[in-house]
């Protein structure tokens, strides 16, 4: 796991993570980019690749909080283009500070399209991943459903999927909608998933515990404690604006990279063995 700063290149935390004997760097990030038709899964979608995974290194980059235009997102933004991720991840908070109207918006242009061309026209065209965060939801975060009918570079089915890549699991959440219909779907893909994969990853915009302000809290607590604790390898998620490892718990690990460009929080310590810092920059 790399916690990358475009201020110093690359930050080497001695961190050393067990995340299990299912799991090397090699099998989780050795992914491909085929996907097959979209199949329908109660109200979310599952995207399925067929394809044997590869041999080597292959880079899944989560980033979070950027959309603002300033100069901090453009330099998180071209981290991760020289990074050479052949997956993005977004965490949510695409667009500050009030989310968009429609995918036609302005700041569909000056906020994500023009900062992240760099990415999008990087060694390995990445597929950017998408998942919405409270700001997005300040207008209309179905924008970037439609955003992706348009742009071959983005990935948003719904506002929450899931993704196999043959025994890779990911699943993107929508941590602002904890509903009975979210929760059913999940639940069903979680089970479905014990049949073949061998490692989970799940994420959100709203971090479990973290090392800045927002950590869970009553009724969002018990809902990570329902869904998540235990039940996935990792959890992803931004909202607090750092990069960090913030532990485990019950076998699940925890990671929040909010860093993307849209200023930055201070951290107030970590968990026994974790690792955080206060910089621009992503997972």
């Amino acid at each position: 796991i790399e916690f990358v700063s475009p201020h110093i290149c690359c930050y080497s935390p001695a961190l050393s993570i067990n995340l299990g004997n299912s799991m090397k760097i090699a099998t989780i990030l050795a992914l491909s980019a085929f996907l097959l038709p979209l199949l329908t899964f109660a109200a979310g979608i599952h995207l399925e690749n067929s394809r044997d995974l590869a041999d080597g290194e292959y880079k899944v980059c989560f980033i979070g909080d950027s959309g603002d235009g300033s100069l901090n997102q453009y330099m998180v933004a071209s981290g991760v283009a020289d990074e050479g991720c052949h997956q993005v991840r977004h965490l949510g908070d695409i667009i500050y500070s009030a989310g968009v109207k429609s995918a036609h918006s302005i700041k569909t242009y000056t906020r994500f399209r023009w900062p992240y061309r760099r990415i999008f026209k990087s060694k390995h065209k990445p597929q950017m991943y998408m998942s919405v965060g409270n700001h997005d939801y300040k207008k209309n975060p179905k924008a970037w459903i439609d955003l992706a009918k348009k742009h071959k570079n983005v990935t948003m089915p719904s506002l929450y999927y899931s993704d196999f890549w043959n025994d890779i699991c990911f699943f993107t959440l929508d941590t602002m909608d904890k509903g009975p219909v979210q929760n059913k779907w999940f639940e069903a893909r979680k089970a479905e998933s014990k049949k073949n994969c061998k490692f989970t990853v799940a994420y959100g915009h709203h971090p479990y515990i973290s090392s800045g302000r927002s950590a869970a809290k009553g009724e969002s607590k018990k809902w990570y404690e329902k869904h998540i604790v235990g039940q996935v390898d990792m959890f992803l998620a931004g909202h607090d604006h750092h990069v960090a490892y913030e532990g485990a718990v019950s076998g699940t690990h925890f990671f929040v990279s909010g860093a993307g460009g849209h200023g930055l929080r201070p951290v107030s310590g970590t968990r026994a063995g974790g690792y955080a810092v206060e910089d621009f920059g992503y997972i």
